[in-house]
């Protein structure tokens, strides 16, 4: 038929979209995003991502059988306080990145943190979830996040002067997540990895080196250029952080097991939460299943 043109189911379909990586910001209420947030933007720039920002405030408000009226000014007023973050979140955000951030990249929820970080992790599918340092039990907060998004979670603190990896590893794990992270992390950050691991006294010598070269072929299977440094003190916490201070180091990467029975109970007793709570530098912990 004249002026009609004829597609084929091919021609019809749109170009795929590729997906950029992204870089998730969970903020706590209350807290001035500064460093984490700064962190957070350049490690998105490095992925050639972007970063998204997550404000979650408390939920205060609780129904009275007694007083409803009560109830429901309060839940008014939380409104009102969730609308007025709503403008205020972006220009926090303005404040540390200027424009760079999007407004639509810039969620503020009310609620459970950890809920809203596992549903925001669910959607957006980040590469890494970013928080700044708080006050409190921030280990098992940060342990429970990694474990239940299954995203690497990084409580960012200043930065060392030496841009230095240390990858602090139980060697448990057949494929060596944590080391992997690390120098994953390494290229793409261009610093120099250590891997870290520990042996307790009690044991014998010979597994020292039998770790090292164990360490040294994960490196040379994975061809980058790394250390491997085994340690042997009664207590992994210590040996690890003794060897961030010694080498002034960036960040801790460390891993935590997801599917633990007894998750949330144990989290506060784990290395990964202690490094978050006693480092003095950025750690990262990252998930993984055995």
């Amino acid at each position: 038929m004249i002026g009609t043109t004829t597609h084929s189911p091919r021609d019809a379909l749109p170009a795929p979209s590729i997906q950029r990586p992204r870089v998730l910001y969970a903020m706590l209420d209350g807290e001035r995003p500064t460093a984490g947030l700064l962190r957070a933007f350049a490690l998105s720039r490095v992925l050639e991502g972007d970063v998204h920002v997550l404000r979650v405030l408390p939920a205060t408000q609780q129904i009275s059988p007694l007083f409803p009226q009560q109830g429901a000014l309060d839940a008014l007023a939380a409104v009102d306080q969730a609308i007025a973050a709503g403008r205020e979140t972006p220009a926090l955000v303005a404040a540390v990145l200027g424009d760079h951030v999007l407004a639509e990249r810039i969620l503020v929820r009310v609620g459970d943190f950890i809920e809203h970080v596992v549903a925001s992790a669910a959607e957006l599918k980040p590469e890494l979830i970013v928080m700044s340092p708080q006050e409190g039990h921030l280990g098992v907060l940060v342990t429970i996040l990694a474990r239940a998004t299954g995203v690497p979670v990084l409580v960012a603190r200043e930065a060392g002067r030496r841009e230095t990896i240390i990858a602090a590893s139980d060697l448990i794990a057949p494929q060596y997540p944590v080391l992997r992270r690390a120098a994953k992390l390494g290229v793409h950050l261009d610093a120099a990895v250590v891997g870290v691991h520990n042996v307790r006294p009690s044991n014998p010598v010979p597994r020292l080196e039998s770790r090292r070269e164990t360490i040294a072929r994960v490196w040379a299977e994975l061809r980058v250029d790394a250390e491997a440094v085994v340690t042997s003190e009664d207590d992994p916490i210590a040996a690890i952080l003794r060897e961030v201070e010694a080498r002034d180091a960036d960040i801790v990467v460390v891993g935590t097991h997801r599917r633990s029975r007894f998750a949330r109970m144990v989290a506060g007793s784990s290395v990964a939460s202690r490094l978050v709570s006693q480092a003095q530098r950025s750690v990262l912990v990252t998930p993984f299943d055995r």
